[in-house]
């Protein structure tokens, strides 16, 4: 039996967890007759296992995923779907990441991109790696707003801050001169200290035909497609597959 107060030293050090599982143990005859050095084993494990856990929470939290059901093993592998399950699963162990490799997810509206993108966020913080998804005019939004505010530079700093970074629907719409110059911006910086994932409905060709400075486009495709990985998703709308039956 385990005294009292040392369940409290316990829980005044903060070791809330490790306190249940001690005193579950404790409370469990079959665990009577263990030696020490395994009891000792299993309680570390416990507390192990169970801060492993909540930093991938607290990593996917702070990732501000909109699609909590995205995971890997939840992907519907369609055939027509065109998608690489080994090449995919590879991706999920993040060696692109420590390679300095780019994704760009590409396929029409409603096949799974903003899915599969945030299912590849969600294996990152599995592997502790801190993560950040956002629509692109969300991001632009936010930079253009704190260029105006006198911040522009620490808000490009924080963006370009995770060890991947997830920009959903890139250039759905024509962005503005400023805003390419953020995106620019960004590239630029992310070149040097994390991965990103883009997600689109166009093909890097269309991207430079909605950028009116070419010179500019020229800069921006450079950073981005000569070192992504390209996965291009087929078939029809999985909004469409998945809509329910009246």
């Amino acid at each position: 039996m385990i005294a009292e107060q040392t369940y409290d030293k316990m829980r005044r050090m903060r070791l809330i967890h490790l306190a249940g599982v001690a005193a579950d143990m404790a409370a469990n005859p079959d665990y009577d007759s263990l030696p020490f050095a395994d009891l000792l084993g299993m309680l570390i494990d416990a507390e192990w296992e169970y801060r492993q856990s909540h930093k991938t929470q607290l990593l996917a939290n702070k990732a501000a995923f909109t699609d909590p059901n995205a995971r890997l093993e939840a992907i519907d592998w369609l055939p027509e779907r065109g998608l690489d399950r080994k090449r995919l699963l590879a991706l999920a162990t993040c060696g692109y990441i420590d390679s300095g490799h780019d994704i760009l997810i590409l396929g029409k509206t409603g096949v799974g991109k903003s899915f599969l993108a945030q299912a590849l966020g969600d294996a990152a913080c599995r592997k502790h790696r801190k993560t950040r998804y956002t629509p692109m005019a969300a991001m632009l939004e936010d930079l253009s707003a704190a260029t105006r505010a006198g911040q522009g530079r620490q808000a490009a700093d924080e963006w370009a801050k995770p060890d991947l970074l997830i920009i959903d629907d890139f250039m759905l719409s024509p962005p503005a001169r400023e805003g390419v110059h953020h995106l620019l911006d960004i590239a630029e910086k992310r070149s040097f200290s994390g991965s990103t994932i883009y997600c689109s409905q166009l093909p890097p060709e269309q991207w430079h035909q909605r950028i009116e400075e070419k010179i500019v486009a020229d800069a921006l495709l450079d950073r981005i497609v000569n070192r992504a990985i390209v996965v291009q998703i087929g078939g029809d709308s999985m909004r469409k597959r998945n809509r329910p039956h009246q």
